[in-house]
């Protein structure tokens, strides 16, 4: 029992001090009900911007995985250009050639495809 005794004596002592000091600086307990409602909403505001901000930053580093992982397939796709360059010069000539569209109509319409061949 002296401790609940001393504690209660305690906390009222602080609370003395604490009114005393509101007092001195000229703050009401109303004032400060006002300034901690103004600063919880100010805090709300500053939550929901910074987790817009963070969705953001979780797009953007999906986003850098996603062009890291298209950056290391570029020795698969030098391969590829490689393969499609080598065997596009060991066809004979005649498959080599291209199309090439004259310019006067839809080609499929009009018949105006014609064959160009292609430079060694």
């Amino acid at each position: 029992m002296g401790y609940d005794c001393w504690a209660a004596v305690h906390n009222l002592k602080q609370m003395a001090a604490t009114v005393a000091a509101y007092g001195q600086y000229g703050y009401s307990p109303e004032e400060l009900d006002a300034a901690l409602v103004s600063a919880n909403a100010d805090l709300q505001d500053s939550t929901a911007k910074l987790k817009a901000l963070d969705a953001a930053i979780r797009e953007k580093k999906e986003l850098q995985t996603q062009v890291l992982a298209y950056a290391k397939t570029k020795p698969a796709r030098d391969g590829l250009k490689a393969q499609k360059t080598e065997k596009a010069q060991r066809l004979p000539g005649t498959a080599r050639k291209r199309f090439y569209h004259s310019g006067r109509s839809h080609p499929l319409f009009s018949g105006a495809w014609r064959f160009q061949a292609a430079k060694p």
